[in-house]
């Protein structure tokens, strides 16, 4: 499958739940959840995680160009302030709504 992962078919526009876009996107936007969730089910059970740094820059640099889809209705949240002089990861999951 790994094969299959070239640059030129990464490049090829997928349809996804979020409408058309490179299927490169829409991987980045499919692992941003995963890490996402893994964020918030730590802080459920009261655990600080620290994400892989590489994939919250990665995801964060791909999602804020869809930052006005996001915020459709039933999507996400409204952007949280995150602190002064936040590391990434907390910047994400404040661009991401998430109360940190």
């Amino acid at each position: 499958m790994s094969a299959d992962l070239t640059p030129e078919n990464l490049a090829k526009t997928v349809n996804s739940p979020f409408g058309a876009m490179p299927l490169d996107q829409f991987l980045s936007v499919i692992t941003l959840d995963a890490i996402t969730h893994t964020w918030d089910l730590s802080k459920a059970i009261g655990h600080d995680v620290e994400l892989d740094p590489d994939l919250v820059h990665q995801g964060f640099e791909q999602i804020k160009p869809l930052d006005a889809m996001l915020r459709q209705p039933n999507l996400f949240d409204a952007k949280v302030e995150p602190p002064a002089g936040a590391d990434e990861q907390t910047q994400l999951m404040a661009f991401l709504g998430r109360k940190v």
